[in-house]
């Protein structure tokens, strides 16, 4: 495909550079929420300004990841 559509070849050569940094993300993310769960405080979870920052910033760039990933999905079945 290099030599036939090299425009196709360097989009599907993108896409998994994108892949990899979004999984990339999306694990660090998880770590990140794992380990404010993970830390002892006297403050319930539902007052945890730090935890709930986690939280919300998780499910914003998850679902966006998300969306990323299915349409990377998507687009390198059509290079197929």
């Amino acid at each position: 495909m290099a030599y036939e559509k090299p425009e196709l070849e360097a989009e599907r050569k993108q896409l998994v550079i994108d892949t990899s940094n979004n999984k990339s993300i999306l694990k660090e993310l998880e770590d990140l929420l794992l380990a404010e769960l993970s830390k002892e405080t006297d403050i319930p979870l539902v007052d945890n300004d730090p935890l709930i920052a986690v939280l919300d910033d998780a499910k914003t760039k998850s679902v966006l990841i998300s969306e990323a990933l299915e349409n990377a999905k998507i687009t390198n079945e059509n290079i197929d």
